[in-house]
């Protein structure tokens, strides 16, 4: 084979020790949902029955938070698509057709 398609362990997480704090005893459901660039953060779908969450895992530090609480009866989540950007952001210059004229937004 070339290489092209083969996977390297690198590391692992315990997702109980990671994690446990986070969960209530007994739940069970733990989903991929997303995964950052060059795997340094991923998403967790985490909970069990209407106590589903996402959770960030930053996995060089560990650290891991609750970022969205999913409505079972009102929500229809499937995935994270994160979205990056440079730092600070840069936004194109808005210009007045007239000096002094407010700017007419339509």
């Amino acid at each position: 084979m070339d290489g092209a398609g083969e996977w390297v362990l690198r590391d692992t997480v315990n997702l109980k020790e990671t994690c446990g704090h986070l969960v209530e005893q007994g739940s069970d459901v733990v989903c991929v949902v997303g995964v950052g660039d060059h795997a340094e953060f991923v998403f967790l779908e985490l909970g069990m029955f209407d106590n589903d969450f996402v959770a960030y895992l930053h996995l060089g530090s560990r650290k891991v938070e609750k970022v969205y609480r999913i409505h079972l009866d009102n929500d229809d989540f499937r995935a994270v698509h994160p979205f990056m950007t440079v730092w600070p952001p840069s936004f194109p210059q808005l210009l007045a057709s007239d000096e002094g004229e407010e700017l007419r937004h339509g």
